[in-house]
């Protein structure tokens, strides 16, 4: 990983279950705690987003009132208009595509009733 300050060149190595194996220069700037409340949120937000139906600007503003923040992290949290753009981007992105044809296979599992009885008639 690598800090998110582009003139930062504080590095960590993890390996793939995220155990930290080496780090590599210091910090060369003052780290602000708001920051990463912020990248908390819009984390939660947008998992929200991709797995639930509800309405992104609900979503929002239930996230917002369960997190407890700071007066300075509300001054620089984005804007439920500042984050829609990239939600519905990414909800878009995650719902399936229209399927081009109308032909396509029904699973033997729907073709019978309850009983074992045939539903459909024809195939």
């Amino acid at each position: 990983y690598r800090c998110e300050h582009r003139e930062c060149g504080a590095t960590v190595h993890t390996d793939i279950n995220d155990v930290l194996l080496k780090t590599k220069g210091d910090h060369c700037h003052v780290i602000e705690p708001e920051n990463n409340k912020i990248r908390i949120f819009k984390q939660v937000v947008k998992e929200r987003a991709i797995n639930e139906s509800t309405p992104i600007p609900e979503i929002y503003e239930e996230e917002s009132a369960k997190m407890i923040l700071s007066p300075a992290t509300i001054a620089i949290l984005p804007s439920q208009r500042e984050m829609s753009c990239s939600l519905n981007k990414t909800r878009r992105l995650e719902t399936p595509r229209i399927p081009d044809s109308q032909i396509f296979d029904i699973p033997d599992i729907y073709t019978k009733t309850l009983k074992n009885k045939e539903f459909f008639l024809c195939r």
